[in-house]
């Protein structure tokens, strides 16, 4: 099922101001988990297509920091080692959400081959609202995420033509 986020100012409908035009100048995919039973269980599931799609966006890519592991090498997990991205307060978003994104710039050697990363939401948005006096005009929200194989639907999804 795909939604439209509007409303009735089509040309601008996150009220975005100008500075968060410049801003939020990426692009970004949104994947709600699948739900079964009124929760959303281990080994989450994703539809084929977004929920919501060409979100403006601004991705904050940490760098891949390794550490040696029993099976290789991995990303270490913490707050300092997950990618950031901030949307307009007024798109939906929460814990286990998927993101992808298909900028070229944006993709590690591996995804390009795919054509699109995904990563996974690691808990709910954090939000900074405009104050009633308009001091502060933030109207942003942020989450840290984990880029993560993408499911194998997903990928069937990206593919060229």
């Amino acid at each position: 099922m795909h939604f439209s986020l509007s409303n009735s100012n089509n040309d601008n409908p996150w009220d975005l101001n100008e500075r968060q035009k410049v801003f939020l100048s990426m692009v970004c995919n949104l994947y709600t988990p699948i739900k079964e039973g009124g929760r959303v269980l281990t080994g989450v599931n994703y539809p084929n297509l977004p929920t919501y799609t060409n979100i403006p966006c601004y991705f904050d890519s940490t760098p891949e920091v390794d550490i040696p592991a029993g099976f290789g090498r991995s990303k270490e997990v913490n707050i300092f080692t997950l990618d950031k991205l901030i949307l307009p307060i007024k798109v939906p978003i929460l814990d286990t959400w998927g993101v992808t994104f298909t900028d070229p710039q944006l993709l590690l050697p591996v995804e390009q081959a795919q054509g699109f990363c995904f990563l996974v939401v690691l808990g709910n948005p954090i939000s900074r609202r405009s104050t009633p006096d308009q001091r502060r005009r933030a109207n942003f929200q942020k989450v840290y995420m984990k880029r993560t194989p993408a499911p194998p639907n997903l990928i069937q999804y990206y593919q060229p033509l």
